[in-house]
């Protein structure tokens, strides 16, 4: 029983961390894509922070790009 009970649970425990590992991403998805909206305010209020913000800006784009792409690639999986 307790050999049955084992290919059960491993691959259970695997789904859930899956699930777990999605939705700490979609955390930081959320988080990151907050923060972007809050930089373009910032520049649209301040234009002269333009410059020190698009690096900034880009960066995080690349990084939302990133964790969306891991995202989808754990949900194929």
């Amino acid at each position: 029983m307790q050999v049955l009970l084992g290919r059960i649970t491993g691959p259970l425990v695997a789904l859930n961390l899956k699930r777990t590992l999605i939705n700490k991403l979609k955390i930081v998805e959320e988080e990151l894509d907050e923060t972007m909206f809050f930089l373009e305010l910032l520049v649209e209020l301040n234009p002269e922070l333009k410059e020190k913000i698009t690096p900034i800006y880009k960066e995080g784009n690349e990084l939302l790009s990133i964790i969306v792409a891991a995202i989808n690639t754990l949900r194929a999986k």
